[in-house]
């Protein structure tokens, strides 16, 4: 996710990071058991916020018991396709 930094619904802040990622749950509750285990990949940059947006997602994927992998520092985003690359098919933040 992208965007200008600020509060309301057109706007990048932990609001919106929350509700975005509330989708993304509710679209792999929907799947199957085995596809829903491979969790998420995380990614953050250097962006302002970046870094508690990514961890904020995981909270919330966390809460309806799905896997999250956040990288351990910034990271390209080219790097976030990775887990692609190397056949380990799941979605990515």
């Amino acid at each position: 996710m992208r965007g200008l930094l600020g509060a309301g619904i057109n706007r990048m802040n932990i609001y919106t990071v929350r509700q975005a990622t509330e989708g993304l749950a509710s679209f792999m509750d929907t799947l199957d058991e085995q596809t829903r285990n491979r969790g998420v990949a995380i990614s953050f940059d250097s962006r302002y916020h970046s870094a508690e947006f990514a961890h904020e997602a995981a909270r919330v994927l966390g809460a309806h018991k799905i896997k999250s992998y956040v990288f351990d520092d910034i990271r390209p985003t080219p790097e976030l396709s990775l887990p692609f690359v190397i056949s380990i098919p799941m979605p990515g933040l």
